[in-house]
């Protein structure tokens, strides 16, 4: 185990919502040439500016770029609208309706006219039929999108995928509020249990899950140990502390059990259901030598039991379907 944060990790910044990158979608899909979704997602990025971390911004599921996923979002709202059109797969150009309308708005979609558009794609999205853009001006041939006096700030900032991950956050901090008065109504002797069944579904302690609660008599300032090999080798010594909401721990707690794990081993684990002072993050961070710790709080221990399936339970699940590219690509 280790008391650092993931190098790897980028440090959340702002990125333009969907609907701000439709101008540049349009304005550069404008000259009528086929492009793909890289060239567009490329093209659109430099276009908007964007910063080294704002292109590096990933989604809450790891596995998506941000701007990537606004951008093609922005694309999805401009087909649906009837601006855009797909000639083949992953490939995209602009539709005589959308060159009509990039006509009417050489300088770029005023932002009344996005916002126009999205909402009326999203006013269409529970038809049968494929949303159309308003009828042509018998005149001069423009598209009409009737202005809005509604500012865009009226408009969902977020995709659909957005929104879907803002509820399932929202639904897991309730939670984790939820877990955490339960586990701070326990007993002490289910707490430290508690703490060792979490380690044990995270993969410490082998298939066999090895790992055991001291007995309160003896413990040492050792509430529990996981063998990390069948011949106990290498451990983790684990302390639990059952403390209410305002009751932090700090350094002196810590500085006890590194202490005890010194004399034991090498490798700690100090988790409360809590929260630890400043001063007691700084010294474990600073701890050097053969000795780590890493700490626990109690709002991390009550996403770890939910991520890892500790005293909760699957109320319901919901499948979100995509195409599949491979079966129209052979077809």
């Amino acid at each position: 185990m280790t008391n650092q944060s993931s190098a790897s990790e980028i440090e959340p910044v702002a990125v333009p919502k969907f609907y701000e990158f439709i101008p540049d979608i349009l304005s550069y899909l404008s000259d009528g040439v086929e492009r793909s979704n890289k060239e567009i997602y490329t093209a659109v990025a430099a276009r908007s500016a964007l910063s080294p971390k704002q292109m590096k911004q990933l989604m809450s599921n790891r596995r998506r770029l941000v701007y990537v996923d606004r951008i093609s979002w922005g694309l999805t709202y401009l087909k649906q609208w009837g601006a855009v059109e797909s000639p083949g797969r992953g490939r995209q150009k602009i539709s005589d309706e959308g060159k009509k309308l990039a006509n009417q708005y050489p300088q770029g979609l005023p932002s009344e006219i996005v916002a126009e558009i999205v909402r009326g794609v999203k006013s269409n999205s529970s038809t049968a039929t494929p949303t159309q853009p308003a009828k042509s001006d018998t005149k001069n041939d423009v598209p009409k999108v009737a202005p809005s006096t509604s500012e865009p700030a009226n408009v969902d900032e977020s995709t659909p995928q957005e929104l879907i991950d803002e509820s399932i956050a929202q639904l897991e901090s309730a939670l984790v509020h939820d877990i955490l008065e339960r586990v701070r109504s326990i007993s002490p002797g289910a707490f430290e249990q508690l703490v060792v069944d979490i380690l044990l579904a995270m993969g410490y302690g082998g298939a066999e899950e090895r790992g055991i609660v001291t007995q309160a008599s003896r413990d040492g300032g050792i509430d529990g140990v996981i063998d990390q090999d069948a011949l106990g080798l290498s451990k983790i010594y684990v302390q639990a502390k059952r403390y209410g909401e305002k009751n932090t721990v700090g350094r002196p707690a810590i500085q006890e059990f590194v202490g005890a794990v010194h004399a034991e081993g090498t490798q700690g684990v100090f988790i409360t259901s809590s929260s630890f002072t400043t001063d007691a993050r700084e010294f474990a961070k600073k701890l050097s030598g053969s000795t780590s710790v890493v700490l626990v709080d109690g709002d991390q221990l009550a996403r770890l039991m939910v991520k890892y399936g500790i005293g909760v339970q699957v109320e319901r699940t919901y499948t979100v379907k995509r195409i599949d590219e491979d079966f129209f690509d052979e077809a």
